[in-house]
Protein backbone atom coordinates (compact mmCIF):
# COMPACT_ATOMS: atom_id res chain seq x y z
CA UNK A 1 0.00 0.00 0.00
CA UNK A 2 2.99 2.47 0.65
CA UNK A 3 4.49 2.06 -2.76
CA UNK A 4 0.85 2.96 -4.07
CA UNK A 5 1.10 6.11 -2.04
CA UNK A 6 4.00 6.84 -2.80
CA UNK A 7 3.53 5.66 -6.74
CA UNK A 8 0.11 7.96 -6.70
CA UNK A 9 2.02 11.07 -5.61
CA UNK A 10 4.63 11.60 -8.04
CA UNK A 11 2.81 11.49 -11.61
CA UNK A 12 0.41 13.58 -13.37
CA UNK A 13 -1.20 12.61 -16.51
CA UNK A 14 -3.52 14.96 -18.68
CA UNK A 15 -4.05 16.85 -15.13
CA UNK A 16 -4.92 13.59 -13.17
CA UNK A 17 -2.67 13.60 -10.06
CA UNK A 18 -2.44 9.87 -9.26
CA UNK A 19 -3.92 6.88 -9.56
CA UNK A 20 -7.61 6.22 -8.04
CA UNK A 21 -7.84 4.99 -4.73
CA UNK A 22 -9.69 1.98 -6.30
CA UNK A 23 -6.23 0.99 -7.57
CA UNK A 24 -4.73 0.60 -3.98
CA UNK A 25 -7.60 -1.95 -2.84
CA UNK A 26 -6.60 -5.77 -4.01
CA UNK A 27 -10.08 -7.05 -4.28
CA UNK A 28 -11.44 -4.38 -6.33
CA UNK A 29 -11.86 -3.93 -9.70
CA UNK A 30 -11.74 -0.64 -11.33
CA UNK A 31 -12.90 -1.15 -14.42
CA UNK A 32 -16.23 -3.02 -13.52
CA UNK A 33 -16.47 -1.60 -10.33
CA UNK A 34 -16.43 2.14 -11.52
CA UNK A 35 -20.15 3.56 -12.67
CA UNK A 36 -19.93 6.10 -15.32
CA UNK A 37 -22.11 9.17 -14.59
CA UNK A 38 -24.41 10.53 -17.21
CA UNK A 39 -23.78 14.11 -16.67
CA UNK A 40 -20.01 13.94 -17.62
CA UNK A 41 -20.08 10.64 -20.15
CA UNK A 42 -22.97 12.39 -22.54
CA UNK A 43 -23.52 15.55 -21.43
CA UNK A 44 -19.67 16.92 -21.08
CA UNK A 45 -18.63 14.03 -23.44
CA UNK A 46 -21.06 13.15 -26.22
CA UNK A 47 -22.89 16.37 -26.89
CA UNK A 48 -19.33 18.39 -26.30
CA UNK A 49 -17.90 16.66 -29.32
CA UNK A 50 -21.10 17.04 -31.30
CA UNK A 51 -21.40 20.56 -30.49
CA UNK A 52 -17.82 20.78 -31.43
CA UNK A 53 -18.19 18.92 -35.14
CA UNK A 54 -21.34 21.22 -35.74
CA UNK A 55 -19.47 24.35 -35.11
CA UNK A 56 -16.17 23.25 -36.71
CA UNK A 57 -15.31 25.24 -39.82
CA UNK A 58 -13.13 22.76 -41.30
CA UNK A 59 -16.55 20.95 -41.56
CA UNK A 60 -18.16 24.16 -43.67
CA UNK A 61 -19.02 21.95 -46.41
CA UNK A 62 -20.93 19.05 -44.78
CA UNK A 63 -24.76 19.27 -44.60
CA UNK A 64 -24.77 18.75 -40.47
CA UNK A 65 -22.61 22.43 -40.30
CA UNK A 66 -24.13 25.01 -37.80
CA UNK A 67 -21.76 27.47 -37.61
CA UNK A 68 -23.54 29.73 -40.03
CA UNK A 69 -26.46 29.71 -37.96
CA UNK A 70 -24.82 30.06 -34.26
CA UNK A 71 -26.69 33.69 -33.59
CA UNK A 72 -30.27 31.53 -34.52
CA UNK A 73 -29.32 29.07 -32.21
CA UNK A 74 -28.22 31.49 -29.40
CA UNK A 75 -31.53 33.39 -29.70
CA UNK A 76 -33.68 30.11 -28.93
CA UNK A 77 -31.38 29.17 -26.12
CA UNK A 78 -31.49 32.06 -24.34
CA UNK A 79 -35.07 32.21 -25.16
CA UNK A 80 -35.90 28.75 -23.50
CA UNK A 81 -37.63 29.39 -19.28
CA UNK A 82 -36.16 27.03 -17.19
CA UNK A 83 -37.74 24.81 -15.16
CA UNK A 84 -37.45 23.68 -11.50
CA UNK A 85 -34.67 20.50 -13.12
CA UNK A 86 -32.91 23.45 -15.36
CA UNK A 87 -30.61 24.72 -12.58
CA UNK A 88 -28.78 27.02 -15.08
CA UNK A 89 -30.05 29.63 -17.28
CA UNK A 90 -28.92 28.88 -20.81
CA UNK A 91 -25.91 30.63 -22.63
CA UNK A 92 -25.49 31.77 -26.09
CA UNK A 93 -23.39 29.36 -28.37
CA UNK A 94 -20.62 31.83 -28.24
CA UNK A 95 -20.26 30.65 -24.26
CA UNK A 96 -19.77 27.50 -25.38
CA UNK A 97 -16.29 26.82 -24.22
CA UNK A 98 -17.67 28.04 -20.45
CA UNK A 99 -20.63 25.92 -20.55
CA UNK A 100 -21.18 23.19 -18.01
CA UNK A 101 -22.65 19.81 -17.99
CA UNK A 102 -26.42 20.82 -17.67
CA UNK A 103 -26.48 23.59 -20.57
CA UNK A 104 -25.53 21.01 -22.80
CA UNK A 105 -28.30 18.59 -21.60
CA UNK A 106 -30.58 21.99 -22.00
CA UNK A 107 -29.34 21.45 -25.75
CA UNK A 108 -29.74 17.59 -25.74
CA UNK A 109 -33.69 17.97 -24.62
CA UNK A 110 -34.77 21.37 -26.85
Amino acid sequence: MADFLLFSSKYAVEGIIGLSWGFGLPLFDVIRGTVVDYMHCVCEGVIDQLISRWLDKSNSKLSFYLGSKVEEISKELTAITPTCEITRTPRSLADVKDWKGNEHFILKIR
